[in-house]
């Protein structure tokens, strides 16, 4: 029987197309456009489905993550979180006007800065007050990023603790819901970075009309966040209460900060 160079050819042609994934052809700004709609967690997850995808994110790391935090609605919180230090609990500094931003070049040109964050000037007791400008890198984004990981965890775990005393209302949260949990949870882990974490802190109940710095992330609230935090301390409270220990008033957790994507 002849042999057909051209026939065998096509052949291996055939056979190591057969072999190529179906993801692998997939264009690099349809993969873009998947990423940034994720969140950190899933992102993470998809990054590790094979080396291509891995290696896209990783060369694009810092667009896609600015993409991300950019569309969560409690941005603004965590980063007062991110920046958080001991000259906060002065009363002129206490949740002081920032603006922050990420540039992609050293240079740092006008039009190459992207803002997470832009305050306007504030008027305190009879002075201007700027804001401060907090400028981010790539190790920023990330550890950020992580933040928003949590936040994600309780928001898919929080169905689950609010209706489990009658388990057949379960459901998943609608996306107004979602925005306000999302935005519940900063501020209260806002409020305990402060004063639940290594901070020195005045350990007496603030009286009604006092000047202390704990009073001051209760007063720039609206009555239905007031309510709604207080709705989310009551269900974790009872979480706690129920399935970890009797007493969660004495309970108190410090985690460390992990890495990702390094």
């Amino acid at each position: 029987m002849a042999y057909h160079p051209s026939k065998q050819f096509q052949s291996d042609a055939l056979t190591a197309r057969s072999l190529v994934s179906p993801l692998e052809t997939v264009p690099v700004e349809i993969i873009l456009e998947i990423m940034e709609t994720m969140g950190p967690s899933d992102l993470t997850n998809f990054g590790l489905v094979n080396k291509r995808f891995h290696q896209i994110f990783t060369e694009q790391r810092a667009h896609i993550l600015l993409k991300i935090l950019l569309n969560c609605p409690e941005l603004e919180l965590l980063l007062h979180l991110y920046t958080a230090n001991q000259n906060d609990f002065h009363p002129d500094r206490m949740l002081h006007p920032l603006t922050v931003s990420f540039s992609f070049n050293p240079d740092n040109a006008p039009e190459d800065k992207i803002f997470l964050m832009r305050s306007p000037v504030a008027w305190k007791n009879g002075k201007i007050v700027c804001p401060e400008k907090i400028k981010l890198n790539v190790y920023d984004l990330i550890e950020v990023a992580q933040l928003i990981k949590v936040v994600d965890w309780w928001v898919e775990i929080y169905p689950r603790l609010h209706w489990r005393e009658n388990p057949e209302d379960r459901r998943c949260l609608k996306w107004e819901e979602e925005t306000r949990l999302r935005k519940a949870i900063a501020r209260w882990w806002l409020y305990s970075h402060y004063f639940h974490g290594n901070y020195w802190r005045n350990t007496h109940m603030p009286k009604k009309f006092d000047t202390d710095v704990r009073l001051h992330h209760l007063r720039i609230l609206t009555t239905q966040e007031i309510y709604e935090l207080d709705d989310l301390f009551c269900t974790m409270y009872e979480t706690v209460s129920k399935d970890l220990c009797s007493s969660p008033g004495k309970v108190r957790r410090r985690v460390g900060k992990m890495m990702l994507w390094k």
